[in-house]
């Protein structure tokens, strides 16, 4: 859910609020939803979920710009099969490895996604 960018402290404690009131209580109770952590304290506030067991899933609010780099990387994935797939086995390694995550100072999954498509990018063969 993202309906407001995050600019000042206060929209930060409303993130906080909304999940914490609103969708906290609703994914605690669906049995398909496993909270795995809920991050209070980031720049933007996120619950990671798995969903069915396998499926990892991250939720914020007041995030907008999280949209439009999805759009992003859905546009470079329809480009060619190619780029999901090295992108899932990319942080897949990265993550067995542990060294994905930017609250433990690595790259976020992001990072690792967009130098995947620039490797794409130069390295088209």
């Amino acid at each position: 859910t993202c309906y407001k960018a995050v600019k000042d402290e206060k929209q930060g404690f409303d993130a906080i609020h909304e999940l914490r009131s609103n969708l906290f209580p609703l994914l605690r109770n669906d049995q398909q939803l496993e909270l795995v952590e809920a991050i209070w304290r980031a720049r933007v506030p996120i619950l990671k979920l798995k969903f069915q067991g396998c499926l990892e899933v991250d939720i914020s609010c007041q995030n907008t710009e999280a949209l439009v780099n999805t759009e992003l990387l859905k546009a470079y994935a329809k480009l060619h099969p190619m780029v999901r797939n090295l992108v899932v086995v990319v942080k897949q390694w990265a993550k067995s490895l542990d060294i994905v995550g930017a609250a433990t100072q690595h790259l976020s999954s992001y990072s690792l996604t967009l130098m995947v498509i620039y490797f794409l990018q130069v390295q088209p063969d």
